[in-house]
């Protein structure tokens, strides 16, 4: 257990794992790389008011709270595209049978489609191979609507509705002959996913893994990062909670904080103060943008950050949450 040698004598080092494409789809119209990194620079925040096409908000908005029936919630992160948006013939999908998908199902089929193009990897190449699939989400708004009435149910409501089919649709339709597993472990769900993953590939169950996140209230889509001891960036849950977030910081300045200094901190960054909580995605977006600031060697600064919570002693763990786009490192650096 403690020996760091296999027994051909070799250090017992893990191959290492690459991320070869990504796709997401996440609040208001941020669908591609280009545009999630612009937010990122601009310090956007993607929450608005509610429309007013899914709710009338001056019949149920409290700003106090007061009365069961009220809401003190003045908006959310929405996805400006009409849920209801499939190609549904393009993936062999009848009206019928996509009417009872859960819209996590549908933006799902289309994501993994564009994590394989970004990828560079052809539908006819991947077709078929031992490929694992591995999907993480928590949310089943979707179901609770079409079920309501029980005498009146879409006759593909089993398959459509049921989270756990969602890793298995992709397989079936890609043709993918790996594991195909679907997880449910709250905020963690995506996390899990990705980790299962890289079991998989580095114990021979799949050659390449297709790993996804997704969650709608009704849609936050998305589908590496691996850190070791001399991170000089990460992107945390940063949920700007009073007692989560101290906690968390002290958790990474535990393991940081003793290869960094006050001339070379961790950067902390978050995505939530740009596109909400995703739920069971929200950790693959993390991941995304982690990779994006790998690939440009930019940090870009968080938004709707002010000051830091005074609970965490950034100076002792070593860390620097940004403000502003930070372009000091050059690439050799980052390397």
């Amino acid at each position: 257990m403690s020996d760091s040698t296999n027994p051909s004598g070799k250090p017992d080092t893990l191959e290492p794992i690459a991320v070869i494409g990504f796709s997401l789809k996440f609040p208001q119209d941020v669908y591609s790389p280009a545009s999630f990194w612009e937010m990122l620079e601009q310090k956007r925040c993607a929450m608005t008011g509610w429309p007013r096409n899914r709710i009338n908000l001056d019949g149920y908005f409290s700003r106090d709270g007061e009365g069961a029936s009220k809401t003190f919630v003045p908006g959310a992160p929405f996805v400006k595209e009409t849920i209801g948006v499939f190609d549904a013939p393009f993936f062999g999908i009848s009206a019928t049978e996509a009417t009872a998908m859960d819209p996590q199902h549908r933006i799902l089929l289309e994501t993994a489609y564009r994590a394989l193009e970004s990828a560079g990897i052809p539908m006819e190449k991947s077709y078929g191979t031992k490929t694992g699939v591995y999907s993480g989400s928590m949310t089943v708004d979707y179901k609770h609507i079409i079920t309501q009435d029980a005498m009146n149910m879409p006759k593909y409501v089993a398959t459509g509705v049921s989270m756990n089919m969602v890793a298995n649709r992709l397989s079936w339709f890609y043709n993918f002959k790996g594991p195909s597993v679907s997880l449910d472990s709250a905020c963690s769900s995506s996390m899990m996913a990705l980790d299962l993953a890289c079991q998989g590939l580095r114990c021979g169950d799949s050659d390449m893994a297709l790993v996804a996140g997704a969650s709608t209230i009704f849609a936050i889509e998305g589908v590496l990062s691996l850190m070791k001891e001399q991170a000089a960036t990460l992107v945390g849950k940063g949920t700007g909670t009073r007692i989560g977030d101290p906690i968390e910081a002290d958790a990474i300045g535990s393991i940081f904080r003793n290869s960094r200094s006050a001339e070379d901190p961790l950067h902390l960054g978050a995505v939530k103060w740009n596109i909400g909580h995703l739920g069971g995605g929200s950790g693959l977006a993390g991941v995304i943008k982690a990779i994006m600031v790998l690939e440009k060697g930019i940090i870009p600064p968080n938004g709707n950050f002010e000051r830091l919570n005074p609970d965490i002693d950034a100076a002792f763990l070593n860390i620097k949450v940004d403000c502003l786009l930070d372009a000091t490192m050059s690439r050799a650096e980052w390397n």
